[in-house]
C-alpha cells in the first residue's frame, strides 16, 4: 500500500510537467485586474498585460520552490518589462501561496531588487501568517517596506491609486 500512495504523490508531482489539453484552462499565473465595476478580473499572465496602467497585480496559484522559483522570478521581470506603460507598483497576490522554500525566498530577493532598480514599488497582498513566518526567517521581509504589506489585493489597489505617481 505504501508504493501506491508513492506513486500517487510522484504522479501528481509531475502534473505540472503533463501537456495541456486544448481548450482546458490550467493556469496557475495571473495578472488580476480591476474591472469596470471594481471587481476584480483574472486574466492568464501573458506579456502586455497589466492591472491598471503602471500596476502589475501577480497572482501565482502554487508553491514556490526551487523548480519553479527562477522561472516565477523570470516571469514576472518579463511581464513588467512588456507592460504597455511603466509598472511603478508590483504588488504580489500571496493569498493563494501555501508555502516558499529557501531556493524561491533567494529567488524573491532577487525579484525584489529587480523592482527596486526599476523604481518600482514591491507589495505584498494576501499574506497568511505562517507564510509571512517563512518569508520573515528567510530574511526576505526585511528588503520590503512594511508600509507595503496589505491584507487584500483590493487595498493594496486602493493605496496604489492613492500614491503620487513620482514616488515609487
Amino acid at each position: 500500500m505504501a508504493f501506491a500512495a508513492g506513486t500517487l504523490v510522484i504522479i501528481l508531482g509531475f502534473k505540472r510537467f503533463l501537456p495541456k489539453v486544448p481548450g482546458a484552462i490550467v493556469a496557475e499565473r495571473f495578472v488580476v485586474g480591476v474591472g469596470p465595476d471594481g471587481a476584480q478580473t483574472f486574466q492568464e499572465a501573458s506579456p502586455g498585460v497589466q492591472s491598471l496602467p503602471g500596476l502589475l497585480v501577480f497572482r501565482y496559484d502554487a508553491d514556490l520552490f526551487y523548480a519553479d522559483a527562477n522561472q516565477f522570478s523570470s516571469d514576472v521581470q518579463a511581464l513588467m518589462l512588456a507592460a504597455p506603460d511603466p509598472i511603478r507598483w508590483l504588488v504580489l497576490d500571496c493569498s493563494v501561496i501555501p508555502d516558499v522554500d529557501y531556493s524561491a525566498g533567494m529567488a524573491l530577493d532577487g525579484l525584489i531588487a529587480f523592482v527596486h532598480d526599476k523604481g518600482a514599488v514591491f507589495a505584498l497582498a494576501g499574506l497568511d501568517p505562517d507564510l509571512n513566518a517563512t518569508l520573515k526567517q528567510e530574511g526576505v521581509l526585511t528588503l520590503l517596506n512594511a508600509d507595503h504589506f496589505y491584507p487584500t489585493v483590493a487595498d493594496a489597489v486602493a493605496a496604489f491609486g492613492v500614491e503620487p505617481k513620482s514616488s515609487p
